[in-house]
């Protein structure tokens, strides 16, 4: 039980980090009309807010791991695989929007 609880508490955890990261750091461009051009600084600079803003949230998991009591591997890799899927997530509403 205390492994289903650290995944799903992982899930919601990866996910949350997710659903902010695509708020904050790509809904302008996912949702930008087509006739709107970003440099390619702008987007580098989006990709490593991205890929630090993951790297921030799976080690403030590692870090507090004597203070959560679930269990830290489960807990880690549902939360690795929850921000991952929620980054291809965002990045599909792009490609199923334009029909």
């Amino acid at each position: 039980m205390e492994y289903a609880l650290a995944i799903v508490c992982g899930i919601i955890y990866g996910g949350t980090i997710g659903v902010c990261k695509y708020l904050f750091l790509w809904r302008k461009v996912i949702k930008a009309k087509d006739d709107e051009v970003f440099k390619p600084g702008t987007i580098y600079l989006r990709m490593g807010i991205s890929y630090a803003v993951n790297i921030i949230a799976l080690l403030l998991i590692y870090l507090l791991r004597n203070m959560i009591p679930l269990n830290f591997v489960a807990l880690l890799v549902s939360g690795a695989i929850s921000l991952s899927l929620m980054s291809r997530t965002s990045s599909l509403v792009k490609v199923y929007g334009k029909k």
